[in-house]
């Protein structure tokens, strides 16, 4: 089989263009897989605050209401608003939390969804 050089040069140029264009999709792949990996340690340390912050919150309730019941204080009812606020808040920041965490993992899977795909499509 014959092929023309103009042809064949053409292919050869298209083929290291694509070579090329896979190594910088790899590269870009591994800086989100770093980013990622990061914003799964952020995850982690805001889910270890979060924490922190929810017995914090419980706590002072707790010791609010248990002066309250002694009668040693007197009762305002915007100090349980607040309280309840605090709990609400509290609530949503962990919910927050676990949003960005389901993205982070959807990410991180199609991160390997497309590393796999390179992979597949350079054999």
């Amino acid at each position: 089989m014959r092929v023309r050089a103009d042809v064949l040069d053409r292919l050869v140029d298209q083929a290291g263009e694509v070579l090329i264009a896979r190594s910088r999709v790899e590269n870009h792949t591994a800086t989100v897989k770093t980013a990622l990996t990061d914003l799964n340690d952020n995850i982690q340390r805001l889910r270890s605050q979060m924490r922190e912050l929810a017995i914090q919150a419980e706590a002072q309730i707790q010791a609010r209401s248990e002066k309250l019941e002694q009668g040693s204080a007197s009762f305002d009812p915007l100090e349980f608003d607040r309280f309840t606020r605090l709990q609400e808040l509290t609530r949503m920041i962990a919910e927050s939390i676990e949003d960005v965490a389901t993205i982070q993992s959807t990410m991180v899977k199609g991160c390997r969804r497309a590393k796999a795909t390179c992979r597949r499509s350079t054999g």
